[in-house]
Parts: structure tokens; C-alpha cells; sequence
């Protein structure tokens, strides 16, 4: 969403300036009783407390159920909102609210509060925004600007603690590989690379753990919030989503690359550290603006179904290399515009 401008089929409400939402209002929610299970469920799953009491192998699932039922959330509280439903989604949102605080003080970890604040917060104000005519697009910056600082917040203050138990558990996976090689009967030279490989990854993931957790939340808000406006434009028929060979990573982009390579070049490593995490971030944005123009040009070039899913699977095993290339050509194109150059050449 933050790669396209969606086009908006002018209607008469909207050319006197008057809301879809209040001149069409939508009526039902699609699977209103999966809602009512997610308001249930969700902190449940999400809290960790099934971790404490049925142990890791059951978290592990609860956190990935947990994942999609945040999106189920994001898009029907966003719908709820739209619709102006405030008295259900304040019961769920209090209901759900007492469930996370009390398996919090159990638990003793306050961040899935946060999360569960984010999706309350989120959906309500994006659904609300579409609702009084905003453009889908600020809305969704608008709504991605309040939870990357609000997350930023969190880690600041979390950040310590988690780092320490990162570091603990990098530690032990280390021991762990290292057992585990020589049980294979790998040599003494083989089982010194391979358990630096181990530990190169590792504290790689823990150096970018905080982006890689903001950009957790902000897919679960862009997949929540695509989803919304599909049903949006089924059911109300105002709201056009451009294919994906339109998405365009926007230009405003780039003064951010500038801040963090500085950053990165200051020679301080707390500097350096927020640095990366920002590039980071900025790099799946970039990606996807490139997969974008490489699916416009797989188009134009009359590739087939087959053809393409060949392409996109070699290109996942170029991994870094592929990635970093994909990423680059959406960084060029944010400012050169490859589509719109080539648009401009055909009608000459």
C-alpha cells in the first residue's frame, strides 16, 4: 500500500464532497462470528501464556495463529470502524484489552499489550479515515508513522533485556550446532566454519531484530488493510486497488537512505545500530517496489504463468545476491520511473 496511488471511481456523494461511508453504508460483517473468536482467541494465543503452561512446541503454533488472526483483527476492526459499529468494537476492544493485561501479570511481558493496542488503534483509525473520504494511501502513512514510533517506543524501552535473552539463546544455539556437527562427524575444520557461519547469522538476526519486528507489524496492518478495501470495494464499490505491476516504492524514500548511511558512517556503534535497522526496513520497501517492475516487464515480455513462477523461484535461490539486486532496481526506479519513461516513449 505504500507503493501506489489506488485510483477512486468518482461518485456523485464524492464529487459534493460527502462520504461513501455515510451516503452507502455498508450493513453485515462477512464471518461476524470468526470476529467474535479472534476478540476471544487472540490474546490467548498471543500472550505467551499457552508458552507457560503447555510449553514451546504449543507457543510456537499459538504465535503463528496468533500472526494471522492479528490481520483477521486489523481488517475487521477497520471495517467496524468504516462502518461506525463503535459499540461492538469497544466490547471486543475492553474484552480483549482485560484478557492481554491479565495474561501479562501472569506472563510477566507487557509487548503483546502493545500489539494488541496497535491493532485496536490501527483499524479504527484507517477504517475511520476511509470513511470521511481520505485517501487510502495517507491513511495507511499516516497509520504506519504512528506504529513504527510506538514500536520504536517499546524497543527503547524492552531493548536491553530482550538483547540479553537474544544473546543467551545465540550462545546456546551456537553450543548446540557445535555438538551437533561433530555428532555427524564433520572434521575439526569443517565444525569451526560451520559454527561461525551459525554465529555470523545469528547475531545478524539480533543486530536487525528490531526491524525485522516493526516490518512483522506493518505486513500484518498492509495485508489487514488490502483486505479491507477488497471488501470495501465489493460491498461499496468505491475503492480500486491498481494491479501490482503499478506499485511504485514513492520517491519521499530516499532522504531516509540518505539519514541512515550517515548514520551509518558516524562511527558510533549505537549510531551504526539504528542505522542498519533503518536501511533495513528501507530495503523491503525497495524490494518490493523492484519485484513490481519486474513484474511489469515479465508482462510486457508475454510471459505465462509457468514462465513466471520459474522466474520468481530462481530468483529466490539467488537469496542476498537476489534480493539486493530486486531491492537496488526498486531504488532507481523511485526516482527514474521506468513505466512512466516508457509510456511517454510509446505515445511519441
Amino acid at each position: 500500500m505504500l507503493f501506489c496511488r489506488l485510483k477512486v471511481k468518482p461518485t456523485d456523494s464524492q464529487q459534493a464532497g460527502v462520504s461513501p461511508a455515510l451516503v452507502s453504508p455498508v450493513t453485515g460483517f462477512p464471518h461476524s462470528w470468526a470476529m467474535v473468536v479472534s476478540f476471544v482467541l487472540y490474546p490467548i494465543c498471543a500472550s505467551g501464556l499457552l508458552t507457560s503452561i503447555a510449553g514451546p512446541e504449543i507457543g510456537l503454533i499459538a504465535a503463528g495463529v496468533s500472526w494471522i488472526m492479528a490481520i483477521h483483527l486489523i481488517f475487521g476492526v477497520g471495517w467496524m470502524a468504516f462502518q461506525g459499529s463503535w459499540r461492538v468494537l469497544i466490547a471486543g476492544g475492553l474484552a480483549g484489552t482485560a484478557a492481554m493485561v491479565t495474561s501479562a501479570i501472569a506472563t510477566g511481558s507487557w509487548m503483546p499489550l502493545g500489539q494488541w493496542i496497535i491493532i485496536l488503534a490501527g483499524g479504527a483509525v484507517f477504517g475511520r479515515r476511509l470513511a470521511v473520504g481520505e485517501r487510502p494511501l495517507t491513511a495507511f502513512i499516516k497509520v504506519g508513522v504512528f506504529v513504527t514510533a510506538f514500536m520504536v517506543a517499546q524497543l527503547v524501552v524492552i531493548w536491553p533485556q530482550l538483547h540479553s535473552v537474544m544473546q543467551t539463546m545465540t550462545s546456546d544455539l551456537v553450543t548446540d550446532s557445535e555438538s551437533y556437527f561433530r555428532s555427524m562427524g564433520y572434521g575439526a575444520e569443517a565444525v569451526t566454519q560451520s559454527v561461525e557461519q551459525t554465529r555470523i547469522v545469528m547475531n545478524t538476526i539480533v543486530r536487525l531484530l528490531p526491524s525485522l519486528m516493526i516490518m512483522s507489524v506493518l505486513s500484518q496492518l498492509a495485508i489487514g488493510f488490502l483486505i479491507l478495501m477488497r471488501l470495501l470495494s465489493q460491498r461499496v464499490g468505491y475503492l480500486v486497488a491498481p494491479p501490482f505491476v503499478a506499485w511504485k516504492t514513492p520517491f519521499l524514500l530516499a532522504p531516509a537512505v540518505i539519514i541512515a548511511v550517515a548514520l551509518r558512517f558516524v562511527g558510533v556503534e549505537s549510531a551504526a545500530f539504528v542505522g542498519d535497522n533503518i536501511l533495513a526496513l528501507l530495503a523491503v520497501c525497495y524490494c518490493i517496489g523492484g519485484l513490481a517492475l519486474m513484474e511489469f516487464y515479465l508482462v510486457r515480455a508475454r510471459f505465462g504463468r509457468v514462465s513466471k513462477s520459474l522466474f520468481y523461484i530462481a530468483l529466490f535461490f539467488t537469496q542476498v545476491m537476489g534480493f539486493a539486486v530486486t531491492a537496488l532496481m526498486g531504488f532507481i526506479d523511485s526516482f527514474v520511473d521506468f513505466r512512466a519513461r516508457r509510456a511517454a516513449a510509446e505515445q511519441m
